[in-house]
């Protein structure tokens, strides 16, 4: 029985580890996003006259992020729920990990977060205006495929 009781505290204490050894040191809470970078920069702007530790970070897709922190896991979770309460970020905000961001283009001039590596941003290969306009349904179709498969996503259609 003892035998037993000592195999199940050691299997618990290595899960414990393991478990906190994938808990993120720092989060952060996103507040927005925006699909360019000059949108992006006003509205970093904006949130920064009413709250402190607000962040731009490129994500990569095109879009820019706008996020406060960077935060211990439970301190993200109060501030969340403290600035969603007082209706400062809109009640769409989440918390997000270190992985989602790349480079950092707000505060201007700030160094980069420790932990994030300065990712280029990818630019888009072809503006969208050059494109000539639809001429079927059929071909509505493959634009919004092809704009949505250029940033990682699927379309999954119906048989």
């Amino acid at each position: 029985m003892l035998r037993l009781f000592t195999i199940a505290a050691l299997w618990l204490l290595v899960a414990v580890r393991l478990v906190s050894a994938q808990t993120p040191d720092a989060v952060w809470v996103q507040i927005e996003a925006q699909p360019t970078l000059a949108e992006a920069t006003r509205a970093a702007r904006s949130y920064a006259t009413r709250i402190e530790d607000v962040n731009g970070f490129a994500l990569g897709s095109g879009w820019y992020a706008i996020a406060l922190g960077p935060y211990r896991l439970t301190d993200a979770d109060q501030v969340l729920q403290s600035y969603r309460a007082q209706g400062l970020i809109p009640s769409d905000a989440f918390i997000a990990f270190s992985s989602s961001f790349r480079q950092q283009f707000w505060p201007v001039g700030a160094s980069p977060v420790a932990g994030l590596t300065a990712t280029p941003v990818p630019q888009p290969a072809a503006p969208y205006a050059a494109i000539p306009a639809p001429t079927c349904f059929q071909d509505v179709i493959l634009r919004l495929q092809t704009y949505w498969a250029s940033r990682g996503c699927a379309i999954l259609q119906p048989y």
